[in-house]
Formats: structure tokens, sequence, C-alpha cells
């Protein structure tokens, strides 16, 4: 379990780091576009301001600064999407390789009836609590258009004692919302052990 721990904390961390390198490079482009985008202004207005005096030369200037503004922009944007889609991609890989490494120690180190008894108690939890949600005793009383529904509908007026009364009283208190998915994990595990 140790080695499952180890690579859960090892994909936090790649999560963290991706989130942390990916505020960094958001950062830096806002400031690297900001810059650009203030010092073509600057340029913009000085040039505009000496246009009047050298009107066709001046205009010619801007368009070139505003190109290679925009051009350098460009290319510190495409360079950070490239750097953070290799991080992407190597973390990836990472995780991967862990979830692989560690599906192998499961495999092999870990007995076959520890594995069985593992997938019964998941499975059968799992339909024990489907089972419960498709039933229709919920803890706000019998849900609309489901089989506990058409029961009631049939029977009319419950009386105390029955099975169905014991179903609406454990679906109303909640225990019918743990008692089933555990009742289906002590099956599944039961059968998962014995077959």
């Amino acid at each position: 379990m140790s080695f499952l721990w180890r690579a859960v904390s090892a994909l936090r961390q790649a999560i963290r780091t991706l989130v942390s390198k990916t505020r960094r490079t958001a950062k830096a482009i806002v400031r690297g576009l900001s810059s650009a985008v203030q010092t073509a202004w600057n340029y913009t207005t000085e040039v505009i301001e000496n246009a009047a005096t050298a009107s066709t030369t001046a205009v010619v200037e801007v368009a070139n600064i505003i190109t290679d503004t925009a051009r350098n922009g460009y290319g510190v944007l495409r360079n950070t999407l490239r750097e953070t889609q290799r991080f992407i991609i190597d973390t990836t890989r990472k995780v991967v390789k862990t979830f692989r490494a560690a599906w192998n120690w499961w495999n092999t180190k870990v007995p076959r009836w520890v594995r069985l008894t593992v997938y019964g108690v998941v499975i059968g939890a799992t339909l024990g609590l489907v089972l419960y949600l498709v039933l229709g005793f919920g803890p706000a009383g019998i849900v609309a258009g489901t089989p506990a529904a058409a029961m009631h509908s049939s029977i009319g007026n419950v009386a105390a004692g029955t099975w169905f009364a014991t179903m609406q009283s454990l679906g109303a208190t909640g225990k019918l919302a743990w008692i089933m998915p555990t009742a289906g994990a002590v099956l599944g595990a039961l059968l998962a052990h014995f077959f």
C-alpha cells in the first residue's frame, strides 16, 4: 500500500507543479504582452508626434515597430506554450508509468484472494448503492417513478410491521443508504472468495 500511496503523492505533486508552472507562465505572458503593448504605445505616440513633421517615414517606422513588437510577443507566447506542452506530456508519462508500476505490483505482489475480495467489495458496494437508488426508498420518502412507488400504489395503505413499512422506515432515517452498500460489499466479498 505504501507504493500506491507514493504513486498518489507523486500524482499530487505533479498536479501542484503543473498548476504552479501554468500560473507562472500565464503571468510571464501577461507581463510580456503588457510590456510589448506599452512599448508599442510609447513608440507609436512618439512617432505620431514626429509624424506631423516627418510624414511618410514616420508611418513606415510605426508599422515596422508594431510588426516587430507583435512578432516578439507571438514568439514568447509560442515558446511558453511549447514548454507547457512538454511539461504536461512528461508529467502524464510519469503518472502513467507510476500507475503501471502500481498495477503490476497489485497483480504480482498481492495474493489473489485479497484482490478478489477487494474486487468483490468494490463491485458489491457499488451494486448495493445502485440498487438503493433504483428501489426508491429515499430519505424524503418514496421517490416518484420508482419500483417502490409502483408497489406503494398497488398496496395502498401500508400496515405497520410489514417489510414495505420497514424499508420505508430505513430509507427515511437514512440507514438504508449505508445498509445496502454494506450488504452488497459483504456479499460481493463472500462470492468472490468462494467462487
